[in-house]
Protein backbone atom coordinates (compact mmCIF):
# COMPACT_ATOMS: atom_id res chain seq x y z
CA UNK A 1 0.00 0.00 0.00
CA UNK A 2 2.89 2.23 0.96
CA UNK A 3 4.54 1.19 -2.65
CA UNK A 4 5.08 3.93 -5.40
CA UNK A 5 5.41 3.93 -8.94
CA UNK A 6 4.70 6.34 -12.04
CA UNK A 7 1.97 4.94 -14.73
CA UNK A 8 1.29 6.30 -18.17
CA UNK A 9 -1.31 4.93 -20.70
CA UNK A 10 -2.36 5.70 -24.36
CA UNK A 11 -5.23 5.32 -26.38
CA UNK A 12 -4.06 5.65 -30.30
CA UNK A 13 -6.23 7.07 -33.12
CA UNK A 14 -5.37 5.51 -36.30
CA UNK A 15 -4.73 9.71 -37.49
CA UNK A 16 -4.09 11.45 -34.26
CA UNK A 17 -2.73 9.69 -31.26
CA UNK A 18 -4.27 10.98 -28.44
CA UNK A 19 -2.99 10.70 -24.85
CA UNK A 20 -5.12 8.62 -22.70
CA UNK A 21 -4.46 8.13 -19.33
CA UNK A 22 -0.95 9.75 -18.04
CA UNK A 23 0.53 10.40 -14.36
CA UNK A 24 4.20 11.52 -14.71
CA UNK A 25 4.36 11.90 -11.04
CA UNK A 26 4.76 8.87 -8.57
CA UNK A 27 1.59 8.09 -6.45
CA UNK A 28 0.68 6.15 -3.80
CA UNK A 29 -1.20 2.83 -4.68
CA UNK A 30 -3.91 2.51 -2.65
CA UNK A 31 -7.06 -0.22 -2.38
CA UNK A 32 -8.92 -1.02 -5.65
CA UNK A 33 -11.37 -3.00 -4.65
CA UNK A 34 -11.88 -0.54 -1.16
CA UNK A 35 -15.67 -0.64 -1.53
CA UNK A 36 -17.50 -3.27 -0.35
CA UNK A 37 -20.12 -2.85 -3.29
CA UNK A 38 -16.91 -4.43 -5.44
CA UNK A 39 -17.18 -7.67 -3.30
CA UNK A 40 -19.92 -8.96 -6.46
CA UNK A 41 -16.37 -8.31 -8.74
CA UNK A 42 -14.02 -10.67 -6.87
CA UNK A 43 -16.45 -13.73 -7.49
CA UNK A 44 -17.07 -12.91 -11.25
CA UNK A 45 -15.28 -15.00 -13.62
CA UNK A 46 -14.53 -13.21 -16.48
CA UNK A 47 -11.75 -15.93 -18.12
CA UNK A 48 -13.11 -17.36 -20.89
CA UNK A 49 -11.00 -18.48 -24.35
CA UNK A 50 -14.21 -16.89 -26.19
CA UNK A 51 -14.12 -13.57 -24.90
CA UNK A 52 -12.15 -10.92 -22.91
CA UNK A 53 -14.28 -8.75 -19.94
CA UNK A 54 -12.74 -5.55 -18.78
CA UNK A 55 -14.84 -3.23 -16.01
CA UNK A 56 -15.08 -0.24 -15.75
CA UNK A 57 -14.09 0.62 -11.81
CA UNK A 58 -14.33 3.54 -9.96
CA UNK A 59 -12.64 2.29 -7.13
CA UNK A 60 -9.34 1.44 -8.65
CA UNK A 61 -6.55 3.28 -8.58
CA UNK A 62 -4.65 1.32 -11.22
CA UNK A 63 -5.21 -0.97 -14.21
CA UNK A 64 -5.22 -4.20 -12.94
CA UNK A 65 -5.48 -7.62 -15.56
CA UNK A 66 -5.65 -11.00 -14.77
CA UNK A 67 -4.47 -12.85 -17.85
CA UNK A 68 -0.90 -13.22 -18.94
CA UNK A 69 -2.02 -13.89 -23.01
CA UNK A 70 -3.23 -10.40 -22.78
CA UNK A 71 -0.40 -8.61 -22.66
CA UNK A 72 1.64 -7.75 -25.61
CA UNK A 73 4.47 -7.06 -23.60
CA UNK A 74 5.15 -8.01 -20.12
CA UNK A 75 7.80 -7.23 -17.10
CA UNK A 76 8.04 -9.23 -15.04
CA UNK A 77 11.15 -8.05 -12.70
CA UNK A 78 9.54 -4.91 -12.43
CA UNK A 79 9.12 -3.68 -8.75
CA UNK A 80 5.37 -5.20 -6.84
CA UNK A 81 2.68 -3.25 -5.76
CA UNK A 82 0.33 -4.36 -3.13
CA UNK A 83 -3.03 -4.57 -3.50
CA UNK A 84 -5.82 -5.01 -1.03
CA UNK A 85 -9.25 -5.97 -2.15
CA UNK A 86 -12.55 -5.73 -0.54
CA UNK A 87 -12.29 -9.49 1.85
CA UNK A 88 -9.08 -7.58 3.47
CA UNK A 89 -6.73 -9.66 1.71
CA UNK A 90 -3.38 -8.13 -0.17
CA UNK A 91 -2.55 -9.03 -3.33
CA UNK A 92 1.32 -8.34 -5.19
CA UNK A 93 1.12 -7.81 -8.64
CA UNK A 94 3.83 -9.84 -10.57
CA UNK A 95 4.97 -7.28 -13.25
CA UNK A 96 3.78 -4.13 -15.92
CA UNK A 97 3.28 -4.24 -19.15
CA UNK A 98 1.43 -2.63 -22.36
CA UNK A 99 -2.05 -4.55 -23.40
CA UNK A 100 -3.65 -3.06 -27.04
CA UNK A 101 -7.18 -3.29 -27.91
CA UNK A 102 -9.49 -2.31 -30.75
CA UNK A 103 -13.02 -0.47 -29.86
CA UNK A 104 -15.40 0.25 -32.23
CA UNK A 105 -17.80 3.18 -31.47
CA UNK A 106 -20.47 4.92 -33.15
CA UNK A 107 -17.65 7.48 -33.65
CA UNK A 108 -15.39 5.09 -35.46
CA UNK A 109 -12.53 2.50 -34.88
CA UNK A 110 -10.21 2.79 -32.12
CA UNK A 111 -6.82 1.24 -31.24
CA UNK A 112 -6.25 1.12 -27.34
CA UNK A 113 -3.02 0.77 -25.84
CA UNK A 114 -2.74 0.79 -22.17
CA UNK A 115 1.38 1.33 -20.73
CA UNK A 116 1.80 0.44 -17.61
CA UNK A 117 -0.79 -1.96 -16.77
CA UNK A 118 -0.22 -4.60 -13.70
CA UNK A 119 -0.86 -8.20 -14.02
CA UNK A 120 -2.28 -9.64 -10.73
CA UNK A 121 -3.36 -13.25 -11.67
CA UNK A 122 -4.80 -13.65 -8.45
CA UNK A 123 -7.92 -11.28 -9.19
CA UNK A 124 -10.70 -12.60 -10.37
CA UNK A 125 -11.44 -10.28 -13.68
CA UNK A 126 -10.13 -6.92 -15.58
CA UNK A 127 -10.26 -3.75 -13.99
CA UNK A 128 -10.13 -0.17 -15.93
CA UNK A 129 -9.76 2.28 -13.59
CA UNK A 130 -11.93 5.49 -13.34
CA UNK A 131 -9.15 7.34 -11.78
CA UNK A 132 -6.54 6.62 -14.89
CA UNK A 133 -9.28 7.49 -17.31
CA UNK A 134 -9.85 11.01 -16.16
CA UNK A 135 -6.69 12.38 -15.45
CA UNK A 136 -5.72 13.20 -18.87
CA UNK A 137 -8.96 15.07 -19.90
CA UNK A 138 -11.28 12.56 -20.97
CA UNK A 139 -14.80 11.78 -19.10
CA UNK A 140 -16.70 8.65 -17.83
CA UNK A 141 -20.25 9.01 -18.28
CA UNK A 142 -22.82 6.44 -16.43
CA UNK A 143 -26.25 6.00 -16.66
CA UNK A 144 -28.74 3.42 -15.81
CA UNK A 145 -27.54 0.96 -19.01
CA UNK A 146 -24.19 1.98 -19.68
CA UNK A 147 -21.16 3.89 -19.45
CA UNK A 148 -19.24 6.06 -22.39
CA UNK A 149 -15.64 7.31 -21.92
CA UNK A 150 -15.17 9.95 -24.52
CA UNK A 151 -13.38 13.07 -25.38
CA UNK A 152 -13.75 16.12 -27.51
CA UNK A 153 -17.51 14.75 -27.94
CA UNK A 154 -15.53 11.48 -29.49
CA UNK A 155 -16.48 8.22 -27.72
CA UNK A 156 -13.42 5.77 -27.63
CA UNK A 157 -15.09 3.42 -25.37
CA UNK A 158 -18.74 2.07 -23.99
CA UNK A 159 -19.56 -0.32 -21.05
CA UNK A 160 -22.68 -2.05 -20.70
CA UNK A 161 -24.54 -2.54 -17.36
CA UNK A 162 -24.98 -6.25 -16.32
CA UNK A 163 -27.44 -7.99 -14.51
CA UNK A 164 -24.58 -7.13 -11.21
CA UNK A 165 -24.98 -3.58 -12.28
CA UNK A 166 -21.27 -3.52 -13.38
CA UNK A 167 -20.29 -1.76 -16.42
CA UNK A 168 -18.63 -4.25 -18.51
CA UNK A 169 -16.33 -4.36 -21.74
CA UNK A 170 -16.69 -7.44 -23.94
CA UNK A 171 -14.50 -7.81 -26.68
CA UNK A 172 -13.35 -11.05 -28.52
CA UNK A 173 -9.37 -12.36 -27.63
CA UNK A 174 -8.40 -11.65 -31.26
CA UNK A 175 -9.66 -8.04 -30.27
CA UNK A 176 -6.83 -8.17 -28.00
CA UNK A 177 -3.58 -9.84 -28.18
CA UNK A 178 -3.10 -9.57 -31.87
CA UNK A 179 -3.33 -5.89 -31.98
CA UNK A 180 0.06 -5.10 -30.70
CA UNK A 181 1.39 -6.20 -33.88
CA UNK A 182 0.38 -3.35 -36.20
CA UNK A 183 2.66 -1.21 -34.33
CA UNK A 184 5.70 -3.52 -32.55
CA UNK A 185 6.38 -5.83 -35.69
CA UNK A 186 9.76 -5.02 -37.42
CA UNK A 187 9.56 -8.27 -39.76
CA UNK A 188 10.47 -6.48 -43.43
CA UNK A 189 8.94 -10.44 -44.41
CA UNK A 190 5.81 -10.35 -42.89
CA UNK A 191 2.00 -10.91 -44.17
CA UNK A 192 0.87 -7.52 -42.45
CA UNK A 193 3.37 -5.46 -44.38
CA UNK A 194 3.12 -7.33 -47.56
CA UNK A 195 -0.70 -6.62 -47.43
CA UNK A 196 -0.09 -2.85 -47.07
CA UNK A 197 2.25 -2.86 -49.66
CA UNK A 198 0.06 -4.39 -52.28
CA UNK A 199 -2.98 -2.19 -51.93
CA UNK A 200 -4.67 -3.88 -48.84
CA UNK A 201 -5.29 -6.92 -51.19
CA UNK A 202 -6.68 -9.94 -49.65
CA UNK A 203 -4.40 -12.06 -47.25
CA UNK A 204 -5.49 -15.39 -48.74
CA UNK A 205 -4.37 -14.04 -52.42
CA UNK A 206 -1.09 -13.09 -51.41
CA UNK A 207 -0.27 -16.32 -50.05
CA UNK A 208 -1.81 -17.92 -53.23
CA UNK A 209 0.61 -15.55 -55.05
CA UNK A 210 3.62 -17.00 -52.87
CA UNK A 211 2.34 -20.44 -53.17
CA UNK A 212 1.73 -20.40 -56.96
CA UNK A 213 4.87 -18.38 -57.88
CA UNK A 214 3.12 -16.02 -59.83
CA UNK A 215 5.33 -13.23 -58.26
CA UNK A 216 8.57 -12.66 -57.89
CA UNK A 217 10.52 -11.01 -55.20
CA UNK A 218 7.72 -11.80 -52.19
CA UNK A 219 8.73 -13.65 -49.33
CA UNK A 220 6.58 -14.36 -46.42
CA UNK A 221 7.99 -15.17 -43.10
CA UNK A 222 6.01 -16.77 -39.99
CA UNK A 223 5.22 -13.77 -38.23
CA UNK A 224 1.49 -13.18 -36.08
CA UNK A 225 -0.32 -11.16 -38.44
CA UNK A 226 -2.66 -8.18 -37.04
CA UNK A 227 -6.15 -9.95 -37.28
CA UNK A 228 -8.14 -6.97 -38.79
CA UNK A 229 -6.63 -4.40 -40.95
CA UNK A 230 -8.31 -1.11 -39.81
CA UNK A 231 -7.95 0.77 -42.82
CA UNK A 232 -10.54 -2.52 -44.87
CA UNK A 233 -12.80 -2.18 -41.40
CA UNK A 234 -13.26 1.85 -42.36
CA UNK A 235 -13.96 1.38 -45.55
CA UNK A 236 -16.46 -1.59 -45.65
CA UNK A 237 -18.23 0.37 -43.63
CA UNK A 238 -21.78 1.86 -44.30
CA UNK A 239 -23.57 4.95 -43.59
CA UNK A 240 -25.48 4.96 -40.60
CA UNK A 241 -29.60 5.28 -41.82
CA UNK A 242 -30.91 8.40 -40.98
CA UNK A 243 -33.13 9.16 -38.01
CA UNK A 244 -36.94 8.31 -38.92
CA UNK A 245 -37.95 11.03 -36.80
CA UNK A 246 -36.48 13.74 -35.74
CA UNK A 247 -35.04 14.37 -32.17
CA UNK A 248 -36.09 18.27 -31.93
CA UNK A 249 -39.75 19.67 -33.03
CA UNK A 250 -41.09 22.84 -32.95
CA UNK A 251 -43.79 23.58 -30.94
CA UNK A 252 -44.53 26.97 -32.25
CA UNK A 253 -45.15 28.40 -35.86
CA UNK A 254 -41.86 29.68 -37.54
CA UNK A 255 -39.65 28.86 -34.34
CA UNK A 256 -37.87 26.13 -37.09
CA UNK A 257 -37.84 27.02 -40.65
CA UNK A 258 -36.25 24.39 -43.05
CA UNK A 259 -34.88 26.05 -46.72
CA UNK A 260 -32.88 24.41 -49.77
CA UNK A 261 -31.61 25.32 -52.87
CA UNK A 262 -32.19 23.55 -55.91
CA UNK A 263 -30.47 23.98 -59.24
CA UNK A 264 -29.66 25.01 -61.96
CA UNK A 265 -32.39 23.01 -63.91
CA UNK A 266 -31.55 22.01 -67.17
CA UNK A 267 -34.90 23.10 -68.46
CA UNK A 268 -35.69 26.55 -67.80
CA UNK A 269 -39.41 27.74 -66.60
CA UNK A 270 -41.71 29.52 -69.10
CA UNK A 271 -40.28 32.62 -67.23
CA UNK A 272 -36.27 31.72 -67.24
CA UNK A 273 -36.09 30.49 -64.20
CA UNK A 274 -34.05 27.75 -63.34
CA UNK A 275 -33.53 27.57 -59.72
CA UNK A 276 -36.34 26.90 -56.96
CA UNK A 277 -35.97 27.78 -52.84
CA UNK A 278 -38.33 26.31 -50.30
CA UNK A 279 -39.02 27.15 -46.87
CA UNK A 280 -40.95 24.51 -44.77
CA UNK A 281 -42.10 25.37 -41.15
CA UNK A 282 -41.06 22.49 -38.93
CA UNK A 283 -43.98 22.77 -36.54
CA UNK A 284 -47.15 23.10 -39.18
CA UNK A 285 -45.27 22.19 -43.03
CA UNK A 286 -46.18 25.38 -44.09
CA UNK A 287 -44.53 25.35 -47.15
CA UNK A 288 -42.97 27.79 -49.83
CA UNK A 289 -41.48 27.70 -53.36
CA UNK A 290 -39.94 30.28 -55.20
CA UNK A 291 -38.65 30.60 -58.77
CA UNK A 292 -35.03 31.93 -59.20
CA UNK A 293 -33.11 32.72 -62.22
CA UNK A 294 -30.05 33.46 -60.18
CA UNK A 295 -28.43 32.35 -56.66
CA UNK A 296 -27.96 35.22 -55.28
CA UNK A 297 -31.94 35.69 -55.51
CA UNK A 298 -31.71 34.10 -51.64
CA UNK A 299 -31.56 37.01 -49.40
CA UNK A 300 -34.44 38.95 -51.10
CA UNK A 301 -36.76 36.07 -51.36
CA UNK A 302 -35.47 35.24 -47.37
CA UNK A 303 -37.20 38.79 -46.82
CA UNK A 304 -39.76 38.53 -48.94
CA UNK A 305 -40.78 35.24 -46.68
CA UNK A 306 -40.26 36.46 -43.20
CA UNK A 307 -42.31 39.68 -44.27
CA UNK A 308 -45.22 37.77 -45.76
CA UNK A 309 -45.17 34.85 -42.64
CA UNK A 310 -44.95 38.01 -40.12
CA UNK A 311 -47.85 39.00 -41.45
CA UNK A 312 -49.86 35.79 -42.25
CA UNK A 313 -49.00 34.60 -38.89
CA UNK A 314 -48.25 37.41 -36.55
CA UNK A 315 -44.85 35.59 -35.82
CA UNK A 316 -41.03 36.25 -36.52
CA UNK A 317 -38.49 33.75 -37.86
CA UNK A 318 -36.24 32.57 -34.95
CA UNK A 319 -34.40 29.50 -36.65
CA UNK A 320 -33.18 29.13 -40.40
CA UNK A 321 -31.95 25.56 -40.86
CA UNK A 322 -30.01 24.81 -44.01
CA UNK A 323 -27.00 22.64 -45.89
CA UNK A 324 -24.80 25.61 -44.96
CA UNK A 325 -24.25 26.79 -48.90
CA UNK A 326 -22.66 29.78 -50.22
CA UNK A 327 -25.95 31.35 -50.61
CA UNK A 328 -27.03 31.05 -46.93
CA UNK A 329 -23.59 32.14 -45.14
CA UNK A 330 -22.92 35.74 -46.76
CA UNK A 331 -22.48 38.66 -44.33
CA UNK A 332 -25.83 39.62 -45.53
CA UNK A 333 -27.72 37.26 -44.70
Amino acid sequence: KNDKTTLSSTVYNETNPTTFLTDSAPITIESSLSDPKHTLLANADTRSKAKVSFFIDSGASQHLINDKRLFSSLDETADSIKIIVADGKIMSSQGIGKIYFQTITKDGIHDICLQNAYYLPQLECNLLSVKRITENGFTVNFNKNKCVVMKDKTVYLEAISNNNSLYEVIMHEDKVSNHNFAYNCNNHNCLYLWHKRLGHRNINSIKQLVKENIADGIQLDNCQHIGDCIHCIKNKLSEFPYPKEAKYRATQPLDLVHSDLCGPMPTQSVSGKCYFLTFVDDYSRYSMIYLLSKKDEVLSKLKEYIAMTRNKFGRTLKVLRSDNGGEYIGKEI
